[in-house]
C-alpha cells in the first residue's frame, strides 16, 4: 500500500478497512460459538464467509491505496480467490440456516469456487493487465484498477448469479421464517442494492465506490444477531427443559417411592400371614382363661348369700385374671396393628434400638418352642428413615433367623440381634446358628426374579424387599454364611445433626 499512516488514507480505503474489521470480529465470534456447540455448523460456515469478507475488504482498501499495476493486480487476484470460500460459506450457511439441503447447488458452488480460485491464483486469464485510473467523485479519491478479461467477467457474473440464487432462496422462505422475516428481507434488499452498485462500477457504468463490503457486513451482522439470539434462546430452552426434566424425575421418583411402599406393604402382609398361627395361639391362651374365669364368675353368682364372702374373694381373683388376659390380648393386637399399619414414606430421625425393641415381641411369639432370641442392643445415634419400614427389615431378618435356627441341627437353636455404632454408621446384626445359605443362592440372594424354593420362608421374596428398603435408606446389607450359621449385617448412615 502507498501509505501506512491511517490518518492520511483516503475515505474509501478507511471505509473498506472498517468493513474488514467488523467482518473479522464476526468471524472470530462465530468460530467461538461453533467450538462451544459443534452441533450448529451454521456458525462455522458463517465464520468462513466472514473471513472471506475480511480478505475482500482489506484487499479493496489496498487497491484504493495501491500505486503500481503489479501491486494492484496481486490484491485483485487475492480478492477473486477469496470469493471462492465466500460463495461456499454463504451457500452452506444458508442451507444450515433454512434447514434444507440442495446437493446440486452445493456441488455447483464447490466447482465454481475451485475454478475461480485456481484461475485467480494460477492463470493470467482473470485480469487483462491494463490499469485504469478511476475516481470516487463524492469521496474525492482516485485509484488504479486492473480491468477484467472475458474469463474474469464470466466468473464475476457467476458469483453474482450465485448470490442472486441465495436472495431468491431466502425470499421463498420468508413466510416460514416469520419472526425474522423483516430483518432478513431488509438485509436482502440492502445486499441486492449494493451488489447492483458494485456490478455497475465494475462494468464502468458510472464512477463510484465499491460498497458490496457493506452489503456483506450487513448480511453478517443481521444473521449473526439472529444466530446469537437463537443461541441464547436455546440456552434458555435448555434451562427450561432441565427444570421440566427435574420435575418429571421428581414425579417419577415419587411414583417409584409409592410403588416401593406398596411392595413393602405387600411383603408386610405376607409376613403377617406367616405369623397368623403364632398370633392365634398367643390370643387363644388369654382368651381361654378369660372365658373360663367368666364362666366361674357366673357359677359364683348363682350361689347363695351365705357363701357370699368366700365367693367374693374368688370372684376378685378371677376378675384380676380376666383383666390380665384382656391386657395381654390388647398388647398383641397393638403390636400387630403397628406392624400392619401402612407407611406414608415420611423420613424422620429414628432410634434403631427402639425399632428393634418394638419388633421383637412379635418375633418372640413366632420363636416360642423354636429358637431362643437374645439381644445385645447398644445405644446408637438416630438414623434418617421410616420407622415402620425399618421395623419390617428387623422383623423379617429375625423371622428368617428363627426359621433357619429351627431347621438346623444345633441342640440349642439361637438367634442373636445386635446394634452398634462404628465410623459414622449404625449397624444392625442378626445371627443364627442354622445350616447356612447354599452357595448357589448367595450371588442372587436379593434378586426378586430369581426362582427358588426353600423350606418355609428362609430365603424368598421378602429378602428382596428388605434389600430395597435398606438401599432406599442409603444403606447396604451384607451376608456372611457358613455351615455354622448365617449373619445378616445392615449398615445405615447416622442422621446428621
Amino acid at each position: 500500500m502507498r501509505r501506512t499512516d491511517f490518518s492520511a488514507m483516503g475515505p474509501a480505503s478507511v471505509l473498506q478497512l472498517v468493513f474488514g474489521v467488523v467482518a473479522l470480529l464476526a468471524a472470530g465470534a462465530h468460530l467461538w460459538l461453533w467450538r462451544e456447540r459443534r452441533s450448529e455448523p451454521a456458525h462455522l460456515w458463517l465464520a468462513v464467509a466472514a473471513a472471506a469478507v475480511t480478505v475482500i475488504s482489506f484487499g479493496r482498501a489496498a487497491v484504493y491505496e495501491g500505486t503500481t499495476a503489479s501491486e494492484i493486480e496481486l490484491w485483485q487476484r487475492l480478492m477473486f480467490a477469496a470469493s471462492a470460500p465466500l460463495i461456499v460459506g454463504f451457500v452452506r450457511f444458508s442451507f444450515c440456516f433454512l434447514g434444507e439441503w440442495h446437493p446440486r447447488i452445493d456441488r455447483a458452488s464447490l466447482v465454481l469456487a475451485a475454478v475461480g480460485a485456481f484461475c485467480a491464483l494460477a492463470t493470467p486469464w482473470v485480469l487483462d493487465g491494463v490499469a485504469y485510473e478511476r475516481e470516487v467523485p463524492w469521496l474525492g479519491q482516485r485509484y488504479l484498477e486492473i480491468g477484467l478479461d472475458p474469463l474474469g467477467l464470466v466468473l464475476f457474473f457467476s458469483y453474482g448469479a450465485g448470490f442472486c440464487y441465495l436472495i431468491w432462496l431466502y425470499g421463498t422462505h420468508l413466510g416460514r421464517l416469520e419472526e425474522h422475516a423483516i430483518p432478513i428481507f431488509s438485509t436482502l434488499c440492502v445486499f441486492a442494492m449494493l451488489g447492483t452498485n458494485d456490478m455497475a462500477v465494475t462494468l464502468h457504468l458510472y464512477s463510484g465506490v465499491y460498497l458490496l463490503g457493506l452489503g456483506y457486513t450487513a448480511f453478517l451482522m443481521a444473521f449473526s444477531a439472529i444466530l446469537i439470539r437463537r443461541f441464547v434462546r436455546q440456552g434458555e430452552d435448555v434451562e427450561r427443559w432441565a427444570e421440566t426434566l427435574q420435575r418429571l424425575v421428581d414425579e417419577r421418583t415419587a411414583e417409584l417411592r409409592e410403588k416401593e411402599i406398596q411392595l413393602a406393604d405387600g411383603q408386610r402382609l405376607a409376613t403377617l400371614s406367616t405369623l397368623a398361627a403364632s398370633c392365634a395361639h398367643e390370643l387363644n391362651n388369654p382368651a381361654a382363661y378369660v372365658t373360663s374365669s367368666l364362666n366361674r364368675l357366673a357359677e359364683l353368682w348363682k350361689r347363695g348369700r351365705g357363701e357370699a364372702a368366700g365367693a367374693a374373694a374368688e370372684a376378685e381373683e378371677l376378675l384380676a385374671e380376666c383383666r390380665e388376659g384382656v391386657e395381654r390380648i390388647r398388647t398383641i393386637v397393638g403390636e400387630l396393628l403397628s406392624l400392619a399399619r401402612r407407611s406414608d414414606g415420611a423420613r424422620e430421625r429414628v432410634d434403631l434400638v427402639a425399632v428393634v425393641e418394638g419388633a421383637l415381641p412379635v418375633a418372640r411369639g413366632e420363636a416360642r418352642f423354636q429358637a431362643e432370641v437374645v439381644t445385645q442392643l447398644s445405644a446408637v445415634p438416630p438414623v434418617l428413615g421410616d420407622a415402620r419400614l425399618l421395623g419390617q427389615v428387623v422383623l423379617h431378618l429375625v423371622l428368617n433367623g428363627i426359621q433357619a435356627a429351627a431347621a438346623g441341627r444345633s441342640p440349642r437353636p439361637r438367634v442373636g440381634v445386635e446394634t452398634s455404632f462404628e465410623d459414622g454408621s449404625v449397624w444392625l446384626v442378626v445371627r443364627d446358628n442354622g445350616p447356612g445359605i447354599p452357595d448357589e443362592l448367595r450371588p442372587r440372594l436379593f434378586d426378586p426374579f430369581f426362582p427358588r424354593r426353600v423350606s418355609g420362608d428362609r430365603i424368598g421374596f421378602g429378602l428382596a424387599v428388605t434389600h430395597k428398603i435398606v438401599t432406599s435408606h442409603a444403606g447396604r446389607i451384607d451376608v456372611e454364611s457358613s455351615a455354622e450359621g448365617t449373619t445378616m449385617l445392615v449398615e445405615l448412615p447416622a442422621a446428621k445433626a
